[in-house]
């Protein structure tokens, strides 16, 4: 099977070429911060023909905070997210050469809320007991 056999029973919508521009960040990336936390790495296009992107999933919240600052991520641009099995995680996009990179990190713990109604008149030592 030949290169043109394929293009003519699938047409090349977005070709493994236009993820370059995120490869290349990547190894820039390596090549500054080569010394911080690995984690799970992708480069995608959200939809045909948005821009790839670099997707950076940290497995806990220090690993997300070590690389938002080094990406020069504004804290205030920190979004949390929830699922409804109860996983949490933070999420930021920045920019590096040019490419949105979205950093996530994981693990965040989540306080469980109390669904047992507390009285206004009880003290913590009675809520405790």
């Amino acid at each position: 099977m030949t290169t043109e056999t394929i293009e003519r029973i699938t047409p090349v919508l977005s070709p493994v070429s236009a993820q370059l521009p995120a490869a290349e960040a990547l190894v820039a990336l390596i090549a500054a911060f080569g010394h911080l936390p690995g984690g799970y790495l992708r480069m995608h296009r959200q939809f045909g023909s948005s821009p790839v992107e670099l997707c950076m999933q940290m497995e806990s919240v220090q690993d997300f905070e070590v690389w938002r600052v080094a990406l020069g991520i504004a804290a205030s641009d920190v979004e949390l997210k929830s699922n409804s099995s109860g996983n949490a995680w933070l999420k930021a996009q920045g920019s590096f050469h040019g490419v949105v990179v979205e950093v996530t990190g994981h693990g965040v713990a989540v306080p469980v809320e109390d669904d047992e109604p507390k009285q206004a008149s009880e003290t913590p030592a009675q809520v405790a007991a």
